[in-house]
């Protein structure tokens, strides 16, 4: 069966999608060590993971292009291609996130500590996820299949069992994080606090529109979703850099003051 316009349009955004965030990430990575920024390099390692959780639905998409089939999934394949890459990528954006949101005490510990107890408990647990899903992908994984076969790409059901489970687990850390900054942003001034409503806004486009993504919804819908997670990309670019302030306009001088990071 030939692909549908809305197979292409999928296929395309997907596969774009990976080449974007692969590239933009070896491109932060890059700046990271250039600059030494940090929090750069997370970001970078972070949309790289993001790029290659598309490896599966980008195979479907070559598949139906040179056989007019979908790539046979009866293993999981496509949803444990995805989960691989996505479970690391959540611990990575907690952890250089809440540096950035947490105060340097909680709960009368001292940020690093907490950070290690709190990270190390919900990085085993979802490894602990990512190995049921790649042993028993029948029973964790449910997959939405196009009708006819290969009109469209095989797309993960965002509301099958494990899904399910890390989408009620991960609402409330998204939240956290995307008010986080923005309370963080009331309480700043100049431009720490324009980064951290940039920050803000940043994560919320890139969550909501990342769990949009995998709900039934036209593919025009799709398309737009997906540009979101480019912009909020690029807002968490903005966000992290340093950035230069406006040069004194002095007689005698030709510095350029360089405001504060973030982090």
């Amino acid at each position: 069966m030939a692909l549908s316009l809305a197979g292409w349009i999928n296929g395309f955004s997907i596969t774009g999608s990976l080449i974007f965030f692969c590239i933009f990430g070896i491109y932060m990575i890059y700046i990271s060590r250039k600059s030494g920024v940090k929090l750069l390099r997370y970001l970078g390692i972070q949309f790289v993971l993001v790029g290659l959780s598309f490896i599966g639905l980008s195979l479907d998409f070559i598949n139906i292009l040179v056989t007019n089939k979908n790539i046979d999934n009866s293993n999981g394949i496509v949803g444990i291609l995805y989960w691989v890459f996505i479970i690391p990528t959540a611990n990575i954006f907690m952890y250089y996130t809440f540096e950035i949101i947490l105060p340097e005490k909680i709960l009368g510990l001292e940020k690093k500590r907490f950070l290690r107890w709190f990270l190390s408990l919900f990085t085993l647990q979802s490894f602990i996820i990512l190995a049921y899903i790649v042993i028993y992908p029948e029973n964790s994984l449910t997959f939405m299949y196009p009708s006819p076969p290969g009109s469209d790409l095989i797309d993960i059901n965002l509301f099958g069992f494990i899904s399910l489970i890390i989408l009620i687990e991960w609402t409330p850390i998204m939240l956290f994080i995307i008010f986080g900054f923005f309370y963080k942003g009331m309480h700043s001034t100049g431009v720490i606090r324009k980064k951290f409503f940039i920050l803000s806004i940043a994560a919320a486009l890139f969550n909501v529109s990342s769990v949009l993504d995998y709900i039934e919804l036209p593919s025009i819908a799709l398309l737009f979703f997906r540009i979101s997670t480019f912009v909020s990309a690029w807002c968490w670019y903005y966000g992290l850099r340093e950035s230069p302030a406006e040069p004194k306009k002095e007689p005698k001088t030709k510095e350029i003051q360089v405001e504060e990071g973030v982090f």
